[in-house]
């Protein structure tokens, strides 16, 4: 149902990684004439990608990590702009080394790959085993609504967050400007010197960033796909009343089977990928630094800085789409799944054989946190940890706004 849409962002996915490097340096290529996506285990330009994975593991991260030490443990000598921005710049390195150091070894994209390509194969594959039997049409109005989410968020990544990032690195308040003049304060030389240092860093800054956001982009698509396959099948195949089903007892339990590798595979490469799992930290961190950031600001009135709250703005709308698909989506497909269990039981409950099947079965799900508890491992992912997100950014924002009061 989604396979063609899936696709489609694979496609830009691989040609935006491709863009930042200006096809220099890459671990996916796009067969135009398959329509399929290969991955890279050799050559020069998996070879430049390594290196370029490189460079900001050990080089980059660890550069920023030490600027923002710097600036927490000495007297502010930057503006509160230059020193929220450099923070938020070594958060974002931080987080992209475990998705890095997974795509840099040869077995990173093939792994990456070989789940994608099997999650597209597993769409047409329940398409022709349900060809002759009606689907529960809450999927079909479901396909739409992540047509339009996924068109929407991915725009925000191709072209609103380079934006941003690229006004913030050509600006003063960029971390690579600031970095440079405190080790040499060339300001002094002139304006055209500070002028030529900030157009060079702007441009290899804004460079890195397109770079890191592809990137992202790309650890976002593949658990994304997932939780839209797990969530539109579930949904399809549960019958649409109480009182029989659809399809037959075999084909229900084959389809929930199925399923339920996929997700296996799903949440393995998300462990694989550490970020992934991670999600619900970084998220809560990412949002209550930019709610804290909006508040205090806009209660500066005139003086506010105008740089800090778009990025406050982008990054609380970022983490809200995140886990809009890693909780609340994910968790309506454990809910669906137990739906569709019950209707099964329901349905076929007077055999005993069935009844034993069905009581062999879970709900299933896409594990993407690090640890499972009992109760999701039978249940499946909870609503209510959703609603936990919220409440932790509002209290997390409110206590550091005591503490700095």
């Amino acid at each position: 149902m989604y396979q063609d849409k899936a696709l489609e962002h694979i496609h830009r996915t691989i040609h935006a990684i491709q863009r930042s490097t200006f096809r220099q340096a890459y671990c996916f290529h796009w067969d135009s004439k398959k329509r399929w996506t290969i991955p890279l285990q050799n050559g020069t330009k998996y070879r430049n990608f390594q290196i370029l994975c490189n460079l900001f593991i050990f080089l980059f991260t660890p550069a920023f990590i030490a600027r923002s030490c710097h600036l927490a443990t000495t007297i502010r000598q930057e503006t509160p702009t230059s020193i929220a921005v450099t923070f938020m710049a070594a958060a974002v390195l931080t987080g992209s080394v475990p998705l890095l150091l997974f795509l840099r070894r040869p077995s990173g994209p093939k792994k990456y790959i070989f789940l994608y390509n099997a999650t597209l194969r597993l769409e047409k594959y329940l398409e022709a085993l349900c060809q002759n039997y009606d689907l529960n049409p809450t999927s079909l109005q479901t396909v739409k609504t992540f047509n339009k989410m996924g068109s929407s968020f991915f725009f925000g990544l191709d072209y609103v967050a380079p934006l941003i990032f690229s006004i913030v690195s050509f600006s003063h308040a960029s971390p690579a400007y600031t970095a440079i003049r405190a080790i040499r304060n060339f300001e002094r030389h002139g304006k055209l010197y500070s002028i030529l240092v900030l157009l060079l860093s702007g441009i290899l800054s804004s460079l890195g960033c397109l770079f890191l956001i592809a990137m992202l982009s790309a650890c976002i698509l593949v658990s994304g796909y997932g939780v839209v396959c797990l969530y539109l099948w579930t949904v399809a195949m549960t019958p649409r009343s109480w009182v029989g089903a659809e399809f037959p007892f075999k084909m229900s339990i084959h389809m929930h089977n199925c399923l339920r590798h996929v997700t296996i595979l799903h949440s393995e490469v998300a462990h694989d990928m550490v970020v992934t799992c991670l999600h619900h930290a970084a998220m809560v961190l990412i949002s209550t630094i930019g709610l804290y950031n909006i508040i205090t600001e806009l209660a500066k009135g005139e003086g506010m800085s105008l740089m800090l709250i778009c990025i406050g703005v982008a990054l609380i709308s970022f983490s809200v789409m995140i886990e809009t698909f890693a909780i609340y989506f994910n968790g309506m497909a454990s809910t669906w799944s137990k739906r569709f269990l019950e209707k099964l039981r329901l349905a076929h409950g007077g055999n005993k054989y069935k009844r034993k099947v069905l009581r062999s079965l879970l709900p299933n799900y896409i594990a993407l946190e690090i640890l499972s508890s009992a109760n999701t491992l039978k249940n499946g992912i909870q609503m209510e940890y959703f609603a936990n997100y919220f409440t932790r950014v509002t209290d997390n924002t409110v206590d550091l706004l005591l503490a700095n009061k």
